[in-house]
């Protein structure tokens, strides 16, 4: 049973209580001398924030019931595992602290260790390149010369790959009221950056076509969370005025540590401390091995390497909402609004309708 600590009123205590009733939290006010698993700080004014603890030993969150502006630029240099916001649910409390490092690591003799670390690395070495069109679209897009003429070209010698961003084009996500049925429309319409996004895309859904049920989902779901997640950044790389090309990428390929993983779990796992306790590894680890190996920019290499880090730097940070947002699609709201507070976004409902516009987006290109 996970214990949990509130600094707080009496009253968010008892709310507390009552959202958690049914699940294994045991939600009470512990001694000083009892250590929580995971605390929670209510912040109601400047003055109590300043009181608070800038960096914590344990998984802790700020629980901010007042939108006062001094307020909320100082939350920014806590390092905190996130924000809660009211009204409290149980789907968002549960959401924050459900999927921390609160379990005592597994023990794994050390020598089952060390076969298995020799075996993941191995494998992980092994996994095909990127595809030659991906290659081929981001050594072009990096070329100022470029000409659209050259980047349609590229895309239509895969036969396949031109068929699924048709698809993709006319689905609704990209709100565009008529069939598109080549990709030289496509292109016209969407632009240069869009088009190539979205083969890049495409070409990556190889790495998909094995079984995940491991992770309780399909190949193709998984694709699908990866172009979700890539979106999703891309949104947010633009708002910030970040190279959100990058940012797409590495949604993109943020869980191709999995493709490797999964071979050598032995139960099902639900967050990425399962991984850690059943192989001691996980597989945001594993995926910035691969991107190594290929020789990603290292900005792009970090943050799949650190997406599931609520302190990571600021590409780490995005794919870390990114990541959450499309696996909450429930509390989507509520984490969309603590990103913008985390980044100072301003244009508050325009981000937030481009971002649930991509995770409602339900096309079925692979199926």
């Amino acid at each position: 049973m996970i214990k949990l600590m509130l600094v707080g009123s009496t009253h968010t205590l008892d709310v507390i209580k009552v959202l958690l009733n049914e699940s294994a939290i045991d939600a009470s006010i512990s001694k000083e001398e009892t250590q929580p698993d995971v605390t929670i700080y209510e912040i109601d004014s400047v003055q109590t924030l300043f009181k608070t603890p800038k960096s914590f030993t344990t998984p802790a969150f700020l629980f901010i019931t007042n939108n006062n502006k001094e307020l909320l630029d100082n939350v920014k240099s806590y390092a905190v595992n996130g924000l809660l916001f009211p009204p409290l649910t149980t789907v968002g409390i549960m959401s924050k602290i459900t999927n921390l490092s609160l379990m005592k690591p597994s023990k794994i003799k050390k020598e089952e260790y060390e076969v298995t670390r020799i075996k993941i690395i191995a494998k992980s070495e092994s996994i095909p390149p990127l595809p030659a069109l991906a290659q081929e679209l981001i050594k072009l897009t990096r070329d100022d010369s470029t000409s659209i003429t050259q980047l349609t070209d590229s895309i239509k010698m895969d036969q396949g790959i031109s068929t699924a961003i048709v698809k993709l084009v006319n689905s609704p996500f990209y709100g565009i009221k008529q069939d598109i049925s080549s990709i030289d429309r496509a292109t016209a319409l969407l632009g240069f950056n869009s088009i190539k996004n979205i083969a890049i895309a495409s070409s990556m859904n190889s790495y998909y076509l094995k079984n995940f049920s491991m992770y309780k989902t399909t190949g193709n779901e998984m694709w699908k969370h990866s172009y979700n997640v890539a979106c999703i950044a891309q949104i947010i790389g633009r708002q910030l005025e970040l190279d959100h090309d990058s940012l797409y990428l590495a949604g993109l390929l943020h869980d191709i540590g999995k493709v490797v993983l999964v071979d050598f779990l032995q139960k099902p796992v639900n967050y990425i401390e399962d991984e850690q306790n059943q192989i001691g590894f996980d597989h945001a680890e594993i995926g910035s091995t691969i991107l190594e190996k290929w020789a990603l920019a290292s900005e792009v290499t970090d943050a799949v390497k650190t997406h599931h880090d609520f302190n990571a730097n600021t590409f780490g940070k995005i794919l870390y909402f990114a990541n959450k947002i499309d696996n909450n699609k429930e509390s989507a709201d509520e984490i969309i609004r603590e990103m913008q507070l985390v980044f100072g976004i301003t244009d508050s409902n325009i981000v937030s309708k481009k971002i649930l516009a991509a995770i409602n987006d339900d096309n079925e290109v692979f199926r």
